[in-house]
């Protein structure tokens, strides 16, 4: 039995955009459990009876001080790990589909979680890192020295992702001569990803625990626009021959609607 594909999805562009953005938002959501779950489990281990939502870990008042700031470092250490590992098995791979795609963001995301805590420290007390700085009494100008130099690290981490991105953009527009086509590809693979991803996701993790979280999708993904800059800026970067991520996926859909399942049914928070 045949399966009709419309004809919007047929469009080799419109398949980039769609299995680009269902490999974003699973990725970022599977992003987030991961790293409050590595805050409840290390609760767990150090006698706590944390509460786990799909945003936060609650009702970890009972553990001592010193005991908070290791819950509190769990989350963001797993997503450097997560980031690191991801990155630096993917630069060994040439695979082009939507998992390779989906492993770049997963890894781009652990990176971004980790640094992008290290940014908002000095004005967000109650972020992971925060809690730390809080607890430890550490002076406000070392942690504008750390958020700068997060800062920076971060852009130049992202920056270098460039040429992961371009692996799943097709040789013959990966030209000088072919910039225009080239730039709407690298649209189709982050910007369309960041704009509809940002808005799912927020309605996903509706209602926010804080103004903060508010803007994690939006602001935390917002870097991943260096890798786009850098990869139109450096015409030397090569593509791909036939990448797989324009072939439609329907494995990619019903992993995001998994995902997104998960992690809304973590809204009312699990005891652990």
């Amino acid at each position: 039995m045949s399966t009709t594909i419309s004809p919007s999805v047929s469009n080799p562009y419109n398949r980039l955009v769609l299995n680009a953005t269902c490999v974003y938002i699973t990725a970022f959501l599977l992003s987030e459990l991961l790293h409050e779950l590595a805050h409840a489990l290390m609760a767990v281990v150090l006698g706590g009876q944390p509460v786990l939502y799909n945003t936060s870990v609650r009702n970890l008042d009972s553990l001592a001080d010193s005991k908070q700031v290791l819950v509190a470092l769990a989350g963001p250490v797993f997503s450097l790990v997560q980031g690191v590992v991801v990155l630096a098995f993917l630069r060994r791979s040439r695979a082009t589909g939507p998992m390779a795609l989906f492993a770049l963001f997963f890894g781009a995301f652990g990176v971004i979680n980790f640094l992008g805590y290290l940014m908002i420290t000095p004005f967000v007390p109650y972020g992971d890192f925060g809690q730390v700085a809080a607890s430890w009494q550490l002076p406000q100008l070392l942690l504008l020295g750390v958020a700068v130099a997060a800062g920076i690290i971060l852009t130049i981490s992202v920056r270098r992702m460039a040429p992961l991105f371009m692996r799943f953009v097709p040789t013959e527009v990966a030209t000088p001569a072919t910039r225009v086509a080239k730039g709407r590809m690298v649209r189709a693979l982050i910007a369309w990803p960041w704009l509809i991803g940002s808005v799912v996701i927020t309605l996903l993790s509706w209602p926010l625990p804080t103004f903060a979280s508010f803007l994690v999708a939006p602001m935390g993904s917002m870097v991943l626009g260096t890798a786009w800059g850098a990869a139109m800026r450096q015409p030397e970067l090569p593509g791909s021959v036939a990448p797989a991520i324009f072939r439609w996926s329907w494995g990619a859909v019903v992993v995001l609607v998994l995902t997104a399942v998960l992690f809304r049914s973590l809204q009312n928070g699990v005891s652990l």
